[in-house]
């Protein structure tokens, strides 16, 4: 088959890396994939890896971005050929749905996250012929807030490649915390419960910590990453940013906190833990 992938962008996310492996692992089955998106880091990284990506102004509401957005869409369609198109967000979904329609190209849609559907952001949503929800939870909000009829929804569990993460060169060890997640508002508690628990949790042996992810949070949060270093007399806390590869940092790591529910533990909540519970709390 020949897919056409599309996504509103390709930076850094937990979606992101769910089409770059996606991408590769079609294309390992024999198919053809061509991502189109704005640019990012997994944009670059699909085309340093030999994919032909075609970069859209899918990641904006500008009149003009989304006239220019549709009329690319338009003339992929018509001339690549496409067995079936697959959009991973909210608004390219809506600009190629109409499109796919008149052409008889059958539309996939994943839901990533539970979208909003009141007012014009539900008159904007398309779900396609087929849509996939990235968990049972999703699933069950777009029944409900979407009338989509259940047999049109296929939730999907997303795994990992276990060839390439393995623990076999991995040295047992306790004291290296390692945090991975997006660093924005509202799922940043559990990086700033870490943060503000390091003096308590280097005290009752741990040797590092490490959190990786970008966001609005990012600075605020190395600020506070380098007082306590400060405080401390030595460089344990790190901030890395956001990265595309994590099996580097996940290799350093002996601890993995985790946080997929970013409304539901708060830092007054991490507080009241000692260390020992907060990586439960968390998971």
């Amino acid at each position: 088959m020949k897919i056409l992938m599309l996504s509103d962008r390709l930076t850094i996310g937990g979606a992101e890396t769910h089409i770059f492996e996606l991408a590769h692992a079609l294309r390992a089955a024999g198919h053809t994939v061509i991502p189109a998106s704005a640019a990012g880091a997994f944009f670059e990284r699909l085309r340093d890896a030999g994919f032909f990506c075609v970069s859209l102004p899918l990641d904006s509401h500008r009149p003009k971005d989304i006239l220019r957005a549709r009329r690319g869409l338009l003339r992929l369609l018509t001339q690549g050929n496409f067995d079936v198109v697959h959009a991973n967000a909210r608004l390219p979904a809506a600009l190629v749905a109409p499109l796919c329609r008149r052409l008889h190209i059958p539309l996939v849609v994943t839901a990533h996250w539970v979208f909003r559907a009141d007012g014009w952001r539900g008159r904007l949503s398309a779900w396609g012929d087929c849509t996939l929800a990235v968990s049972p939870d999703i699933a069950r909000y777009l029944q409900a807030n979407y009338a989509l009829p259940p047999d049109q929804i296929y939730p999907i569990h997303n795994g990992i490649d276990t060839a390439r993460y393995t623990a076999a060169d991995h040295k047992t060890g306790y004291g290296r915390i390692l945090h991975i997640s997006r660093l924005d508002t509202d799922r940043a508690a559990a990086a700033g419960a870490l943060l503000r628990l390091a003096p308590r949790l280097l005290a009752g042996g741990m040797t590092s910590l490490t959190i990786v992810g970008e966001g609005d949070c990012l600075a605020d949060f190395r600020a506070q990453a380098a007082e306590q270093n400060l405080r401390a007399g030595k460089e344990y806390i790190h901030l890395a940013g956001g990265v595309t590869d994590v099996l580097p940092y996940l290799k350093k790591g002996d601890i993995f906190v985790g946080v997929s529910a970013p409304n539901i533990v708060t830092p007054e909540m991490v507080q009241s833990m000692n260390k020992d519970a907060i990586i439960f709390a968390m998971a």
